[in-house]
């Protein structure tokens, strides 16, 4: 969780129409209903999706990393030309 604020103050890969950018969002949805389950008790299936979709989330969280990593490094890189 601290990546993520971290990337959106200093917005680093968190422009429109970006993969981080959508994920934010997604998990953004899912801490809002989280928060609210005590509320209003017609969120708690967010409890049941989570189960299903955390390993999902997770993978596409590495990918994301992996190719944010990728991207960082070729700039690297172009210094060395």
């Amino acid at each position: 969780m601290l990546d993520m604020i971290i990337h959106e103050l200093k917005t680093w890969f968190t422009n429109k129409n970006s993969n981080r950018y959508y994920y934010h969002r997604i998990v953004l949805v899912c801490v809002s209903l989280m928060a609210l389950t005590p509320l209003i008790n017609a969120f708690f299936f967010i409890y049941y999706l989570l189960v299903f979709i955390a390993p999902f989330m997770a993978v596409y969280y590495t990918v994301i990393c992996y190719r944010e990593t990728r991207v960082v490094k070729a700039k690297e890189l172009i210094h060395l030309k």
